[in-house]
């Protein structure tokens, strides 16, 4: 965090893209986010998560929310807007973990000005 001695450089003070490699729970059912915890090094409650499948999986498989639950575990949801899938294959998953600077400021929406 910014203090008299050192500047302000950004918004974030980490941001890094890594692999992946996770095997779905055994049942992806219908209309519903099945959760999986998996053990992610380094990443912290906060961070933010995007992420993107690297191989294609043609059984119309989803990732709709992933998000940091508690230290070096990452939650991740799986979806099927087809029938239920039993047994996919391993998946890698390319995640980019950014770490905010100023994650405790409690700011609920952007400013209204900017000066």
């Amino acid at each position: 965090m910014p203090t008299g001695t050192r500047p302000q450089i950004g918004n974030l003070i980490f941001d890094e893209a890594l692999l992946l490699t996770v095997t779905p729970p055994a049942a992806i059912l219908t209309s519903v986010v099945t959760y999986q915890a998996v053990t992610f090094p380094g990443c912290l409650v906060g961070d933010l998560v995007s992420w993107n499948l690297l191989q294609n999986t043609n059984n119309l498989v989803s990732i709709p929310n992933m998000y940091v639950s508690a230290p070096n575990t990452l939650q991740i949801g799986w979806g099927t807007e087809g029938a239920q899938i039993n047994s996919l294959a391993t998946q890698q998953i390319l995640v980019e973990v950014c770490r905010p600077e100023n994650a405790s400021l409690g700011l609920t929406a952007l400013p209204s000005n900017l000066v």
